[in-house]
């Protein structure tokens, strides 16, 4: 956080405070660029990238025009879509057996366009595909260009569409199959075939070759052979290109409109997509499946039946029949599909006259199939209808809307509205009323079951606008589908096209704002706001980047960032202005709202100019053609009382409702002006529908005479020219005339609801039309959240306010006007939290032929206080009850308040930060914590709180819910201190309430203990206790307020001498650091003792908020009540009034100024660096303890009113207790601790003297920083300049300023050593200590200078442009791509060497590896040796049974068995070991000659001992090997393990006869010995490899380290060029005045002129008042 306050509180430039207002604001300017960024960017999601082109290429091709409304188009697509995929099922090569020379068969399979361009040569079909890819690409790029005319709302030429219509609708919807399959052929090469076939060369012989990977329909070329292999992949391309272009189509497949009769029309895509996709399995089921009629015969079946299932089930058509008669031919391939698997699974289909009898079969039973298809569909949908209307009509009266009947899914819904399509027997354009009512209720169901289901608010909006044309709720609907997470491209693709048909049919009524209802204007006005927002999110940029200009220290990097973040602002707003001009293309507003971001922003007046007079012309077609011509029709009420022209809004109108006159009262109501309003029709001051309706209801009432309106007062709604809706009372009468002739007039004022009631106006539908103030403040939803929504979307129980309607439309008006239409236990949707339980009574507005409810709510309890803020703290919601606690008046806009506003200081200047940096360790006297904190009210009073902080992600950004407990300042001290009452021993008595938390234990423990239990210093003294206790209180009466650092434990009743050493250890661990005080309070009685209490406060929770003066006095020692000074100091809180603040803390300067000071700052320019700042830096200063030892002290200051300065420190390293310390502060007086606190703040004043060769120090700080890194001779000439008064003065027109400086691309000039000592010896000492009244003159002068320059922004936009370009140019990126060049190759080189010698120690330490494991394993030779001697031996005892143990050598077959197994697996192990060891374990080797290891294992090293069993046994020695011995041992083991009973048969059981016995047991001593010495040799090889690793690691290190020396080396020469670089470029901006930068960094950032729509933008006002608020301060 130091950091933070150093970059955005001290780190400012020349002292100004401009700079240190414009720092302390960075944050705020960042939060808000980023939540303009995610807005503009959900705008632009919507409307760039791929998604719009390819819509509006679907829309203008496909959707403006159907063929299907022509009965022929709608046949020939069934049939050939039928008879496509039949082909694919009846195929010869299946089974069937059937005539393929009948003209039907040659008629019909023309339709697969696969066969006539595959009947011919292999050159021909290549051609073909060819040729598809040809129109294919054509398609697509008249798509492109369809698209770009569809961007530019211009169409020079019909005829591409038109051709781009016919091409799409032939190869899509009529033969999608026959094209997908052209393609497919490139790449069906018999993937899965087996078998030879016979082929025909090039030479005309035949071959028979294996036909796998041979194309199907042309066995000669093979697949993965060039040219064939480029042609598949063109193919395969070209395959899946189509394919995604016939899904994108099939999804223009869509019918809005519910009574169409279209013969093909659908309400939804999805059912076309998925039999597309089926389709498209069965196609490629074919290609790649071919020859495993197995699994083609299975997917057939399944892809067939899917397509049965999906047109009986779902009945996607709207016409009926079209779903009956596609149900029964997908029925009719499912039956031929079944045969398919009969005749490949039978085990009869090899018999002859089989496979014609079951074809036989399959063609007899095609037409009855088709009858039962188109039966089974006709009963599905007639039944499932019927039984839908019969539940619904025989429901009993009050059930619940939602248990009508139930709906398993929106589809179901959908088809059961489908009742509405009866037209009247006398009209067939009419819509039977009665139907149109039934699907009104079975949607109402629909939507009760599945609310917020895409496809069911689909339903519902297609419903209102096409049957019901309610163009108010359902714009609504749709917008509100795009927001859910599971709508899809099909459903955002609805949404397009209804917006296209909404635009087309208000284009002449409405001028550029879209929709020419309330939905219209809301969106319009969400999207200004949003645009507004990013235009001034590109201003801050430009201003950022001034006042960076501003910092004495100009970094490059930081220079760059700005010009790229201002870049990239600029591009997304250009974007979003874009956007919205095709939008909204006949907005004047925007037009000169763009003009201005071009010349601001984009410094380009010229094409500003054209837009400007753009707008100029918009604005005088408007003049002329009458302004806004919004529909005809509305409703209103009317009656007149007594009328009052000061208090109530006039307005008079003529027979064809133009306005007459119109009074200030009604131009301020409506927001207009006199100008705007007279002459224009009454109807632009009403909202949908009832504009459209007004001229319709004067006409009745003229042609008619009959009066529905007049001499009543009606509640009714007024659209304001900002485009929203509010509630008014209206009074119509008839001042003169008759038919023609007449004027009317209407008196009105704004509504006002009852006390305690909150007002709500609807809809008969329940739509909502407008909300009185009250309703935000109680449910925390503007009127813009709930506009066009259905009331019962609003609420937790649609189905009662769904009742609530129903009774208030059969209702008369006198069962208003008697509260007859009422509910209780209404619970309305809370946007911030659970739902809030209301009294519901409905009242009638309107007229009683065109009504408008009026919901009146009570709330049945309170809601407590809450309070709702975002994630940069600013206010959005904020309660009545909060208000009240608070004081903060009903007419406060809480949005223009913050967080900060209501906090004490220094957490209002420092709580915006700790929310950006807010970590996951929560302090325990945080407001997160839940604990007791300090809120101002609108008084400025303090008041206890207990926040509950919960924090929720609303659309990517935090929103903090905080609810809001009234607390008391004796709970927030039981929060953060123990409070014991002990008696004179020292015995705990009483406690106050705190915390179990606090330090870990319950404090109700406590009590009858002795306080030395859990503090450690009294512990230690638990002896002497009263004795301390009685010293303790000698302390405070001679110091009151005196305090000791001690540590508190969990408690231990045990003395410390008697405690283990493990108890010692965890009470250590478990001690926490804490302030003590003793308190004495007088006794209520003469003849009682003093009340002791001992204070404990935990020390990481003390904080101490202390406010100075100027002159560094302590005006207020403790801000908080919460946090008490005296603790921290150990002194008395009013002792410190008054005295200096120096007295308890150590300074870093000589004033308080120096807490605001940034440490990094050097040289003179700390002087400007004091007072500017709000916030200073954190610090860690040694504090001064009244016991005279130091402290350790996070201090942070801030300035609170300019002049004063508040402190707050807190401990920055925690100490426990000292016993010695503590002991030494009973003594008498603290005579050396106040000694060694004086020593300390002298030797702290004379550290931070200032002296004569400080100056100079800073003098020549000064002079190089301002001239020697100029880098140019040039550059430094014109930055500097001696003058005589002020010593040194930027100095350059506005107009030379850059042109003058040039980039050195090569370092310093040859003579700027001397140019330097020149400039040095012109500037005086004197010119940097001048005054600061002088300096203050001069920048005021050069201010106004700078803003009379400032009347045109060509010379900033040319200056801008011209460092842009300085910045960016190639000259100045040479060094930086060079440094970052070398440093990738640097990386390079480290990573490969590093991997090389990795590498290669790897393979040392493996070697090694395996060295031990022969090691190992040699070991193991021996043991399995003697293991095998000894299994020998005890067979031979087993048999010879004489001088042995017959308990141990029994002879029993179990005994055998296991002597068995251990001589089997003995020879097994040695027979592995032996092997390895000498020929290796996992790759075959030999074994090195090291140490004779060669001779023991090749040579004859070994004496071989062999048993001759002749007629005269004798033993005869051989000199032999290990490995031959071993080799040897191992055979002869074996033959007495396989053959110990025959030899026990020859030799009469002495095995001493048999030579193998012999062998093991004459030559394991001598193999074992051998085999000792081979294990000592193996040794010692791997003790000389491990020295040779050693000396090879050491060999790496040293490799290692001089590359990386190297690389070190290099890029330091490398990063010298580009700081050389650097510092040339940064001269350049020395040479821009200080005054002019002021001016362009204090540049206000205005949005729109005040006539604009949308003016007023919440940020505009938020920092405006903002920046009062920092005037005053």
């Amino acid at each position: 956080m130091a950091k933070d306050q150093d970059d955005g509180g001290s780190s400012h430039g020349s002292g100004s405070s401009l700079g240190s207002r414009q720092s302390n604001r960075s944050a705020k300017d960042a939060a808000a660029h980023n939540g303009t960024q995610e807005d503009a960017d959900a705008l632009l999601q919507t409307k760039t990238g791929f998604v719009l082109p390819m819509y509006s290429v679907l829309y203008s091709t496909l959707s403006t025009e159907k063929y299907d409304c022509l009965l022929r188009f709608a046949a020939a697509r069934v049939c050939l879509d039928f008879i496509q995929l039949l082909l694919l099922v009846l195929r010869p090569e299946y089974g069937f057996q059937f005539n393929t020379d009948l003209w039907v068969w040659n008629a019909i399979k023309w339709v697969e366009f696969a066969n006539p361009l595959t009947s011919e040569s292999y050159e021909f079909y290549v051609v073909w595909i060819y040729v598809g890819v040809a129109i294919l690409v054509s398609a697509m790029g008249v798509a492109l260009w369809v698209s770009w005319c569809f961007k530019s709302n211009h169409f020079p030429y019909i005829w591409p569409v038109m051709l781009l219509r016919m091409v799409v609708n032939a190869a899509v919807f009529l033969f999608y199959v026959s094209c997908f399959t052209v393609f497919l052929a490139a790449f069906n090469c018999n993937w899965f075939m087996e078998g030879q076939g016979e082929i025909q060369t090039a030479e005309g012989t035949t071959e028979i070759v294996d036909l796998r990977f041979r194309m199907n329909r042309f066995p000669e070329v093979q697949c993965f052979e060039l040219p064939h292999l480029a042609h598949g992949i063109v193919a395969l391309v070209a395959c899946i290109v189509f394919t995604m272009v016939a899904y994108a189509v099939t999804l223009t497949d869509y019918e809005p409109n519910p009574a169409s009769r279209r013969w093909m029309a659908t309400p939804h895509p999805s059912v076309e997509v998925w039999a597309l996709a089926t389709k498209t399995i069965m196609a490629l089921n074919m290609a790649i499946f071919a020859g495993q009629l197995y699994i083609q015969s299975v997917i057939m079946c399944l892809a067939t039946l899917f397509l049965c299932y999906l047109f009986i089930r779902w009945q996607p058509h709207l016409n009926e029949w079209v779903n009956h008669i596609r149900s029964g031919l997908y029925c009719m391939l499912f039956w031929a599909s079944i045969f398919i698997a009969i005749m490949k699974f039978d085990h009869r289909r090899d018999n002859p006259g089989h496979s014609e009898w079951l074809t036989d079969i399959m063609l007899m039973g095609l037409a009855p199939v088709l009858v039962f298809g188109v039966a089974l569909s006709f009963a599905r949908l007639r039944l499932s209808t019927y039984n839908i209307l019969k539940t619904i009509r025989k429901a009993p009266e009050g059930m619940r809307i939602k248990d009508l009947y139930w709906f398993s899914t929106p589809e179901e819904v959908e088809i059961a509205s489908r009742v509405l399509r009866r037209w009247m027997p006398e009209d067939d354009e009419v819509l039977d009323p009665e139907a149109v009512q039934m699907a009104d209720l079975i949607i109402q169901i629909g939507l009760a079951h599945f609310p917020e289901h895409p496809r069911m608010i689909n339903t519902q909006a297609n419903f209102l606008i096409s049957i019901q044309h309610n163009y108010q709720m359902g714009p609504s609907l749709l917008q509100h589908i795009t927001k859910l997470e599971d709508s899809t491209q099909a459903d955002h693709y609805a949404v397009f096209a209804r917006e296209q048909e909404l635009k087309e049919r208000s284009k002449e009524q409405n001028q550029g704002v879209g929709l020419s209802d309330l939905v219209g204007y809301v969106e319009f006005q969400r999207n200004f706001r949003m645009l507004a927002r990013a235009y001034r999110a590109s201003l801050m940029t430009l201003k950022a980047f001034w006042t960076a200009l501003l910092h004495e220290d100009i970094e490059f990097k930081r220079l760059v960032d700005a010009f790229a973040k201002i870049e990239a602002s600029a591009k997304r707003t250009d974007k979003v202005f874009k956007v919205l001009l095709e939008r909204y293309p006949n907005n004047e507003n925007l037009y000169r709202m763009y003009a201005r971001f071009l010349e601001h922003v984009r410094s380009d007046p010229w094409t500003a100019n054209k837009y400007t007079l753009a707008a100029d012309k918009l604005e005088e077609e408007q003049d002329k053609s009458g302004g806004l011509a919004l529909s005809q029709e509305q409703g209103v009420a009317s009656s007149i009382g007594n009328v009052s022209e000061k208090n109530q809004a006039i307005l008079v109108i003529d027979a064809a409702g133009i306005l007459l006159v119109a009074n200030k009262q009604a131009q301020k109501l409506f927001g207009y002006k006199k100008t705007e309003m007279e002459g224009k029709n009454v109807s632009m001051l009403m909202p949908q529908p009832f504009a459209g309706r007004h001229n319709g209801y004067l006409r009745t009432h003229l042609n008619s005479g009959k009066i529905r309106i007049l001499d009543l007062v009606r509640p009714v709604v007024g659209l304001h020219k900002d485009r929203t809706v509010f509630p008014i009372n209206l009074g119509v009468t008839k001042v003169s005339g008759v038919g023609s002739d007449s004027v009317f007039m209407g008196a009105m004022h704004a509504a006002t609801a009852p006390p305690n009631v909150i007002r709500v106006w609807c809809m008969p539908t329940g739509g909502v039309v407008s909300v009185d103030d009250t309703f935000s403040e109680s449910f925390g939803k503007t009127y813009k959240d709930v506009a066009g929504r259905p009331f019962q979307s609003l609420t937790r129980d649609p189905d009662v306010i769904l009742k609530l309607l129903d009774r208030a439309a059969a209702a008369r008006e006198s069962d208003f006007l008697e509260g007859k239409i009422q509910q209780k236990g209404i619970f309305v949707l809370h946007n911030y939290m659970d739902p809030v339980e209301v009294d519901v009574l409905v009242g009638m507005g309107g007229s009683e032929s065109q009504r408008m409810l009026c919901f009146d709510l009570r709330l049945a309890h309170s809601q407590g206080m809450l309070m709702v803020a975002d994630a940069r703290g600013r206010l959005l919601y904020m309660n009545s009850e909060m208000r009240h606690i608070l004081g903060i008046s009903d007419d406060t806009n809480v949005s223009k308040l913050d967080m900060n506003s209501l906090m004490p200081p220094p957490f209002s200047l420092l709580h915006g930060k700790w929310m950006k940096e807010a970590g996951t360790k929560v302090p325990k006297q945080s407001c997160r914590s839940g604990a007791t904190v300090v809120m101002l009210g609108a008084n400025k009073a303090p008041l206890p709180i207990r926040p509950k902080i919960m924090t929720r992600e609303v659309e990517d950004s935090e929103q903090h819910l905080v609810q809001v407990e009234m607390s008391s300042w004796e709970r927030g001290m039981d929060e953060r201190q123990l409070v014991l009452t002990l008696d004179t021993h020292g015995n705990i008595i009483a406690t106050n309430k705190a915390l179990t938390s606090l330090f870990g234990f319950r404090v109700e423990e406590l009590v009858g203990r002795s306080v030395a239990c859990i503090v450690d210093v009294l512990a230690q003294l638990r002896d002497e206790l009263e004795s301390v206790l009685a010293r303790m209180a000698e302390k405070i009466a001679s110091k009151p307020g005196y305090s000791w650092r001690v540590g508190v434990h969990p408690p231990v009743d045990k003395p410390l001498d008697q405690l283990t050493l493990m108890e010692v250890l965890v009470m250590q661990r478990s001690t926490q650091a804490a302030i003590m005080m003793l308190e004495l309070k007088e006794a209520a009685q003469e003849d009682q003792l003093p009340e002791i209490k001992l204070h404990i406060y935990k020390a990481d929770m003390l904080n101490c908020i202390i406010e100075v003066d100027q002159f560094g006095l302590i005006t207020r020692p403790s801000l908080s009540p919460l946090d008490p000074s005296g603790y921290m100091f150990g002194c008395n809180v009013r002792s410190m009034q008054r005295r200096p603040l120096k007295h308890f803390l150590q300074l870093p300067g000589k004033g308080p100024d120096s807490l605001l000071q940034n440490d990094k700052v050097k040289g003179a320019m700390k002087k400007g660096t004091g007072t500017g700042s709000k916030v200073g830096p954190m610090k860690v200063l040694p504090g001064i303890h009244a016991d005279g030892s130091p402290m350790s002290l996070n201090v942070l200051a801030v300035t609170l009113n300019g002049k004063h300065i508040v402190a707050k420190c807190s401990f920055e390293r925690l100490e426990k207790g000292d016993v010695e310390r503590f002991r030494g502060t009973l003594r008498s007086g603290d005579v050396a601790g106040a000694k060694s606190g004086r020593r300390m703040r002298g030797s702290s004043m004379a550290g931070y003297a200032f002296g004569e060769e400080d100056a100079k120090a800073l003098a020549l700080a000064v002079g190089g920083t301002l001239q020697g890194d100029v880098g140019t001779e040039q550059a430094s000439a014109a930055a500097l300049k001696p003058v005589a008064k002020k010593g040194v003065k930027f100095a350059g027109s506005l107009e030379d300023d850059i042109s003058s400086a040039s980039i050195s691309s090569g370092g310093q000039s040859q003579d700027e050593d001397a140019l330097l000592e020149e400039e040095e010896e012109e500037v005086p000492l004197q010119a940097l200590e001048a005054s600061s009244e002088d300096e203050e003159e001069e920048d005021d002068a050069q201010t106004q200078a700078a803003q009379s320059m400032m009347e045109t922004d060509w010379g900033r936009g040319r200056r801008l442009k011209a460092l842009y370009t300085m910045l960016n140019s190639e000259k100045a990126k040479q060094s930086q791509t060079r440094y970052i060049k070398h440093t990738n190759w640097m990386l390079f080189l480290l990573v490969a060497v590093h991997t090389l010698l990795f590498a290669l120690w790897i393979s040392f330490v493996t070697d090694l590896n395996k060295n031990v494991e022969d090691l190992d394993s040699n070991g193991g030779l021996i043991f399995d040796a003697e293991a095998i001697q000894i299994q020998c031996r005890k067979i031979h005892n087993m048999y010879h049974g004489t001088n042995t143990n017959e308990r141990v050598y029994m002879m029993s077959e179990k005994e055998m068995q296991i002597t068995e197994k251990r001589l089997k697996a003995s020879i097994d192990d040695m027979e592995r070991l032996a092997a390895g060891v000498y020929l290796g374990f996992t790759e075959l080797r030999r074994l090195r000659d090291d140490f004779q290891l060669r001779d023991l294992w090749e040579g004859d090293m070994v004496e071989e001992e062999l048993y001759l069993d002749t007629r005269v046994p004798k033993v005869q020695e051989e000199p032999s090997n290990l490995w031959l011995v071993g080799n040897q041992l191992i055979a002869s083991a074996r033959e007495v393990l396989h053959n110990h009973e025959l030899i026990a048969a020859e030799t009469g059981n002495d095995f001493r006869l048999d030579k193998d016995w012999q062998y093991v047991m004459s030559n394991v001593p001598h193999l074992a010995s051998q085999y000792t010495v081979s294990l000592s040799a193996l040794l010692q090889r791997d003790f000389q490899t491990l020295s040779e690793l050693s000396e090879m690691g050491w060999g790496f290190m040293i490799v290692e380290l001089v590359v990386c020396a190297a690389v070190i080396v290099w890029s330091f020469i490398l990063l010298k060029g580009v700081s050389q670089v650097r510092h040339s470029l940064v001269a350049v901006f020395l040479t821009i005045p200080t005054g002019l930068l002021r001016a362009l960094a204090e540049r206000q950032v205005k949005m729109a002129d005040e006539d604009a729509e949308g003016n007023g933008d919440e940020d505009d006002e938020d920092e405006e008042q903002q920046q009062q608020q920092h005037a005053k301060g």
